[in-house]
């Protein structure tokens, strides 16, 4: 397309949506509504619909209008009877709104004492996890203690069953020495 025929275009459709708003505005009888509830003005002889069809607009008098419908109102509304309702005095309504206040100050102190407890309890739970590995680093140290003090005492006796031997074989050399001196 063209910028002629798109500007040709334009000015085709500015001339329809303006052709539209002065009919719209002044009222006629040359537009008419289609089943989708469009206006539309004839298409095919747009100069024939305004001719044919003469254009009209309501004029009303607004003093008449006034006159005929009476639109001040000189009455007054019957009075009708207030409703009881269900309302808490003021002065007890000040002191529950006070007494709320104050249980929220508490709860906002409780939440602050909770966060300041879990930190605590956390501290606490690490400080019984290092007691708990440095009693089971106490308990293998004990356990290799006694071991080595098996073991000691195991060498230990088989050094006093050796020497108990070798002085019972010391023993019985001399008496047997002795006894050979003795021959």
């Amino acid at each position: 397309m063209t910028s002629a025929e798109s500007i040709n275009e334009k000015i085709q459709q500015i001339k329809s949506e303006s052709l539209e708003k002065i009919l719209s505005v002044s009222g006629s009888a040359a537009i008419s509504r289609n089943e989708y509830g469009i206006n539309v003005v004839d298409s095919n002889n747009v100069a024939s619909s305004l001719v044919f069809k003469g254009l009209t607009k309501d004029k009303y008098d607004d003093e008449e209008l006034i006159k005929a419908v009476d639109v001040e109102v000189k009455e007054l509304l019957p009075n009708i009877p207030n409703t009881n309702l269900d309302l808490v005095p003021r002065p007890v309504y000040n002191e529950k709104v006070a007494e709320n206040e104050d249980l929220r100050k508490v709860v906002t102190k409780l939440n602050g004492d909770i966060v300041t407890l879990n930190s605590r309890i956390s501290t606490l739970e690490s400080q019984v996890q290092t007691e708990i590995n440095n009693r089971l680093s106490i308990e293998q140290t004990n356990d290799l203690l006694v071991n080595q003090i098996e073991t000691l005492n195991a060498t230990i006796e088989d050094f006093a069953s050796q020497i108990s031997t070798s002085l019972q074989k010391s023993v019985d050399e001399s008496i047997l020495r002795a006894s050979l001196q003795s021959q």
